[in-house]
Formats: C-alpha cells, sequence, structure tokens
C-alpha cells in the first residue's frame, strides 16, 4: 500500500465543523470555501450523540447546491455500545451546478447535544466510482499500528483511490494514519473524525487503517474503507 503523488486524482477541498454540548440543535453543515466542481466525489463522515434511549438517528443528508439533485449515499449509523455515539459515512458525485455546492448538511431525528462532519472534496473521479468497501465497528482497540481497520475489500480497477474514514470515541488522544496511507485530516474540536487516502496503482487487496497515536486503549471506533475509480 504505496501512496502515489501523480496520476489524475487531487484533493480540491477539506472541511469539518463540531459542535460540543453548548448547543443542541438538528443539523451541522461545514462550508466548503468555493462551491465544489460539477463531477467532484464528495465524501464524509459524521458523528452524533442520539441522545438518552439511543433514539436520535440521521434523518437525510442534503447540500445547498442548484440544478440537479445529488444522490448521498449514506453507510452506518450504528451505536457505539461505550457512551451511545453514532458515525455514518457519507459520499456522492456532485451533479449540481458548478460552483454552487458549498455546504452539505445531516439533519437529525430531533435536537441532539453534539454533532460533528468532516467533508473532503476530490477530482479526477468516474461519473460511477465505487469500487469496493467495507465497515468495522463499533469494536475496541488497542495502540498497536493499524489496529483501527475498516476489514478488507478488493478494488477491481487499477489507480484508484482509497478512502479511510474514522469516528474514534475518546475525549483525548490523537489518531494517526494507517501505514502506507497519506492526506491525513483530523477533526478534534469535540470528537475524533479522520480521513485519509492512498492513490493504489495495481488493485489488490487492502483495508482502510488508523493508529491510536496516545489516547486510551479499550476505547471504541468504527472505521469506513471505500474504493473509487478514476476517469
Amino acid at each position: 500500500m504505496t501512496p502515489t503523488t501523480g496520476g489524475t486524482w487531487a484533493i480540491v477541498d477539506t472541511k469539518s465543523v463540531s459542535f460540543g454540548n453548548s448547543s443542541s440543535v438538528t443539523v451541522v453543515s461545514p462550508v466548503f470555501a468555493a462551491g465544489a466542481a460539477q463531477g467532484d466525489l464528495v465524501v464524509g463522515i459524521i458523528a452524533w450523540d442520539p441522545g438518552a434511549g439511543d433514539t436520535i438517528s440521521l434523518s437525510s443528508v442534503t447540500d445547498n447546491g442548484t440544478g440537479t439533485s445529488n444522490t448521498w449515499n449514506v453507510v452506518g449509523g450504528t451505536s457505539m455500545t461505550i457512551g451511545q455515539q453514532r458515525a455514518a459515512a457519507i459520499w456522492c458525485v456532485n451533479q449540481r451546478n458548478a460552483g454552487t455546492l458549498t455546504t452539505v448538511t445531516g439533519t437529525f431525528s430531533t435536537s441532539t447535544p453534539w454533532r460533528a462532519i468532516l467533508v473532503r472534496e476530490y477530482s479526477g473521479n468516474a461519473a460511477s466510482p465505487l469500487d469496493g468497501s467495507n465497515t468495522s465497528g463499533p469494536t475496541t482497540h488497542t495502540q498497536a499500528t493499524d489496529n483501527l481497520t475498516s476489514g478488507t475489500f478488493t478494488p477491481a480497477v487499477d489507480g484508484g483511490l482509497v478512502v479511510g474514514l474514522n469516528y474514534y470515541y475518546a475525549v483525548n488522544g490523537t489518531l494517526a494514519a494507517g501505514t502506507g496511507f497519506g492526506n491525513f485530516t483530523q477533526e478534534t474540536a469535540f470528537v475524533h473524525l479522520a480521513v485519509e487516502h492512498f492513490v493504489q496503482t495495481t488493485a489488490a487487496q487492502t483495508a482502510a487503517t488508523f493508529t491510536d497515536a496516545g489516547g486510551t486503549s479499550g476505547r471504541e471506533n468504527i472505521t469506513f474503507g471505500f474504493a473509487f475509480k478514476k476517469q
């Protein structure tokens, strides 16, 4: 799993936002500095507190773009047993008019005590890009290298983008990118959300992995792994 810097893939923008217990509302939205280009891939992760009784769910994912509506794919939403936290991965190929998608909004079934979102825009993807995925969690982890993992999946197409997303339930500590991954970004204002990727020159079995670089072993995490085809 060696990252490559060539090829057609490029990060266009990465944004995150996190709100703590001081504000209970039903939405969470990051703002891109510039509107997403039409045809670009937008990938992200949303985490939230499901409240007493574990009843608050992610109702929808939408955006503010104009023109043809986007189809947002939502994966996960399973509740953790420690602290009753939830997380879901999201992605879409932007069909909106160029430059008009500036926010991605997660809406919950009712007001949630805290919520967070981390999204990234990529260029270079195919129109129908998904080429494999897997999800693991909620699972407890140790501080061993690559112990936070999505589980394996096998892309079919060379030159694909392998993206890892993670929600790590802890009030301290730091995540690090998995072996072979780069372009790591972490949201730590209130919770721990992370995104990473590498370009897989030759298609082969892989997994998204992260390492707990100084937190608390035994905490739970949810890890998502995706492979996307290039143009």
